[in-house]
């Protein structure tokens, strides 16, 4: 619960200043940045498909 919690930010505050840590912290940033951008795409391909579909083929979605 809130026990590690308080642990994982006294880590975080430690290491703050430890390179390695930064490294860690632009990569974790990037990796979510990047799952974000893959989901949103996902979307974006699925709405047009659809949206293409109901174009061509009226009768045919549901």
């Amino acid at each position: 619960g809130t026990f590690s919690v308080h642990v994982m930010l006294y880590g975080l505050k430690s290491a703050t200043n430890d390179p390695q840590f930064e490294t860690v912290k632009s990569n974790l940033i990037q990796s979510i940045v990047t799952r974000l951008e893959d989901e949103v795409v996902k979307e974006l391909v699925n709405a047009l498909y659809h949206f293409a579909m109901t174009r061509l083929n009226p009768d045919d979605v549901t």
